[in-house]
């Protein structure tokens, strides 16, 4: 799981300027989708039941 927090951190910077350039220098569109998708694991993070015990793989 850290490995592709890690991997999401480095790519972020990356897609954030091509979505900077694509919106004609505008800031506010990549920081609304950053909201977006912290808002909707906020919701996913919702669903997991702390209760449940984890299953290992056979």
């Amino acid at each position: 799981m850290n490995m592709f927090g890690q991997l999401g951190a480095v790519f972020l910077g990356v897609v954030f300027g091509y979505i900077v350039k694509l919106t004609g220098g505008n800031y506010d569109a990549p920081l609304y989708l950053i909201s977006v998708l912290l808002f909707g694991a906020c919701l996913l993070w919702l669903v997991i039941d702390p209760t449940e015990p984890v299953e290992m793989g056979e």
